[in-house]
């Protein structure tokens, strides 16, 4: 929630009464940090220690919250060694624990939707959070293929499916470089519904782009970079004075593995 006018800061008046942090004026020597980096760096040629930290990233021990308890701390807690803060305290006992109510969720609800509503800034990291989870998994296979595309054919296209391009809470594929305000969408029938071309070419065309969709069938076959041709032509994202250079192209590599 922003801080408004009218509101009080929790640590208003708590000056010189707040605990002092244990590093408080201390400064690290130059030896420590050449100790550190030859460390760190004696870590990662280590290919075993590299897949320790790719595993745990896999397993999301990175992300606050994610971390799985080890079995030491399990036991800790069966054991009754260790009581979590919260056991039996109910919100009459303790002002932090809010009874889970209707009336509090629907609050804690509107609360979000309004920032969301009022925020762009907040939106779009919320956005580019949500992408940055699929960094692992993009791009896709049909992205990687069309890239190749692009880069085979000079086209006048880029990559901007891992987020760095936001249009009002969406994330397109490929944006032209001309300025010419067009989009390409790279999609597969499975994990798209119908309405996901109208919708989104709603969107970006309220920003003043034009946008195509390349689903999967185009990429299907041995023919299919005249297929994408075609339909990017058709669609007037490419110009039709290319498809001469095309075609020479094509007829040279023919030649050249006919004489192989």
């Amino acid at each position: 929630m922003p801080f408004k006018l009218g509101m009080i800061p929790w640590n208003k008046g708590t000056k010189g009464t707040m605990p002092v942090p244990w590093n408080k004026g201390k400064t690290t020597s130059k030896e420590h940090k050449r100790k550190t980096s030859e460390g760190n760096i004696r870590r990662f040629r280590d290919p075993t220690e590299r897949l320790k930290i790719s595993l745990s990233h896999k397993r999301g021990d990175h992300i606050a919250g994610c971390r799985k308890q080890s079995e030491t701390l399990k036991r800790r807690y069966e054991s009754g060694e260790i009581k979590p803060w919260n056991k039996g305290v109910t919100a009459k006992d303790d002002s932090r624990i809010r009874p889970c109510t209707l009336e509090n969720k629907l609050k804690k609800a509107m609360i979000g939707k309004k920032r969301w509503d009022e925020d762009a800034e907040y939106r779009y990291k919320v956005v580019s959070r949500s992408l940055k989870a699929l960094f692992g998994k993009r791009p896709t296979s049909l992205e990687k293929k069309f890239i190749q595309f692009i880069e085979k054919y000079s086209l006048p296209f880029r990559y901007v499916g891992d987020g760095s391009l936001i249009i009002s809470n969406c994330n397109p594929d490929f944006v032209s470089t001309d300025g010419r305000y067009l989009l390409i969408e790279v999609a597969n029938r499975f994990h798209h519904q119908e309405w996901y071309e109208s919708k989104r070419y709603a969107i970006f065309a309220h920003f003043g782009y034009r946008t195509c969709t390349l689903w999967q069938e185009l990429f299907k076959g041995e023919e299919w970079e005249q297929k994408v041709r075609s339909y990017l032509v058709q669609h007037n994202f490419v110009e039709q004075s290319r498809l001469s250079d095309w075609s020479q192209v094509a007829v040279c590599r023919r030649s050249i593995l006919k004489k192989q």
